[in-house]
């Protein structure tokens, strides 16, 4: 009778703890609590309970003693690896909470921006820029409707590394962009369409919808390795905008929700296998991941032939890199051809960048961020730049037909 009593402590205990992690992160309220706070509070509820279940007998008063060390010395192991870091992810690793990459940043809508006319505080461990939003929700100066005769005008989509994490406003890549490229074509205007967190699919719909009117000559879109190993596989194509107006990426693992609640059993999972975020490390998982991003940036590249570049608009698909291709540099090269033997048009930037290596690398990036600073973001303008002028930009060629 004790011995079944005892198992339902341990499944009522399992069972408020798995609870506890549901509600945590569906509510997003890991946003605002300790991680620690499911643990201790199952911790709570299974000491009190054992002590009204057990107390009467000494065998039972050595199993609550055992069951109090088991669960004390998970919640210190739990404390110490949050202090480690060595588990945290990108948001936890520069101060912040907990966010999850397997869902939306905003599912109820198609459009990856942020707030309109809205202040925002690019606050990191290493840096802090106060910044705000146009009428559009991106983090640049308003854009003019109405275009001059003489202006030529590009638009720039991309994440983070476009809007410009890690810089002031003047120092952000299309600002600097502009300023080099306009000494060789006058009235050029770059507005910047970069979003943190977005892909070249958020970035399409972004473009088709609210950007195109703005009469661009030429659309520059920013691809880099968050976008074509972890985001695309994780968010799919334009199957992920629903008809009702909403968002659905691909389903996350099952068991991200103790993931993103302890540390413990984010130790376990790297130890099968598993980098930051869950994301798989076999050979076999990872191609898949590879072959969801040919899928999708072949499907954008037709949507970009069909309604832009048929159109007269020269459309240029940029591959930047960031600071990890610079330390794993075959790696890099193979992954690139790859993609360029899937049919993909792109511009590698790498070798552009040619200044940056693997010795002053964090004189270009932020070590712990890991975006660009101003310096970095001036020497990714130059290999913008560059291609550009090669490919005659400026003299309104249409490339398209070239290709």
């Amino acid at each position: 009778m004790k011995n079944r009593k005892g198992l339902i402590v341990v499944i009522v205990g399992l069972l408020v703890y798995g609870f506890l992690i549901k509600i945590s992160y569906d509510k997003y309220l890991i946003k605002e609590v300790s991680m620690l706070v499911p643990l201790l509070v199952s911790f709570v509820f299974f000491v009190v309970f054992s002590i009204l279940t057990f107390l009467k007998s000494k065998k039972s008063l050595n199993f609550l003693t055992l069951s109090i060390s088991v669960l004390l010395s998970l919640v210190l192991l739990e404390f110490l690896l949050s202090k480690m870091g060595k588990y945290q992810n990108y948001f936890e690793r520069n101060g912040g909470k907990y966010r999850s990459v397997w869902k939306p940043a905003d599912a109820e809508s198609h459009y990856h921006i942020w707030s309109p006319n809205n202040d925002l505080q690019s606050e990191r461990i290493e840096f802090n820029y106060k910044k705000r939003t146009n009428s559009l929700g991106f983090v640049t100066d308003e854009y003019p409707l109405s275009k001059d005769s003489n202006e030529f005008r590009i638009i720039v989509l991309g994440d983070s590394f476009t809007e410009g994490i890690g810089a002031p406003l003047d120092s952000v890549f299309p600002k600097q962009l502009e300023t080099l490229l306009g000494q060789d074509i006058p009235g050029l205007r770059v507005l910047n369409a970069g979003v943190s967190g977005s892909d070249p699919i958020f970035n399409y719909r972004i473009l088709k919808d609210k950007l195109f009117k703005y009469e661009p000559d030429v659309l520059i879109f920013m691809l880099n390795d968050s976008d074509t190993r972890t985001d695309i596989p994780i968010r799919g194509g334009f199957e992920r905008f629903l008809p009702d107006g909403t968002i659905k990426f691909n389903s996350p693992p099952i068991n991200e929700n103790l993931y993103a609640t302890s540390f413990l059993a984010r130790m376990y999972y790297t130890f099968l296998g598993y980098e930051k975020d869950l994301f798989p490390t076999s050979q076999e998982k990872r191609y898949l991941f590879y072959l969801e991003s040919v899928r999708v940036l072949n499907e954008f590249q037709d949507s970009l032939n069909l309604n832009f570049r048929s159109r007269g608009i020269p459309s240029y698909l940029m591959y930047h890199p960031v600071d990890s291709n610079f330390k794993f540099t075959k790696f890099d090269d193979g992954f690139i051809k790859d993609l360029e033997k899937s049919g993909l048009e792109f511009y590698p930037l790498r070798y552009r960048m040619g200044v940056i290596n693997e010795d002053n690398l964090y004189d270009y990036y932020w070590p712990l961020d890991r975006h660009h600073n101003s310096k970095g973001y001036g020497i990714l303008a130059k290999a913008v730049r560059d291609v550009l002028l090669e490919e005659g930009v400026g003299n309104k060629k249409d490339l398209s037909n070239e290709e």
